[in-house]
């Protein structure tokens, strides 16, 4: 897993609490991390298009296959939808919901 400039706005503490009450091998629970993961990159890239004006999408894309860890980005974000953090942290505590 690598590291993205939204990492801030998830928090998963809860869910890795609840993953290691259930019996899993090494591989199960790293196939499970990798899902969560990758559900939680869709479901924010997904708020943010969304959100974004379609016309600032290539530069985002630009931005973020640049460095996807970037602060630039936030600036970006910011720039164009100003409530975007508000936004990325709703459908974040929403994806927690879901996967719970």
């Amino acid at each position: 897993m690598s590291t993205i400039f939204y990492d801030e706005m998830i928090d998963i503490r809860a869910l890795l609490d609840e993953l290691a009450l259930v019996a899993l091998t090494d591989q199960q629970e790293q196939v499970l991390l990798h899902h969560i993961d990758q559900t939680y990159h869709h479901e924010l890239l997904d708020e943010i298009l969304t959100r974004l004006p379609e016309s600032a999408h290539e530069g985002f894309f630009i931005l973020f296959a640049r460095d996807p860890a970037s602060g630039a980005i936030w600036d970006y974000l910011l720039t164009h939808v100003p409530s975007i953090r508000d936004d990325i942290s709703k459908r974040s505590q929403a994806v927690h919901q879901n996967l719970r």
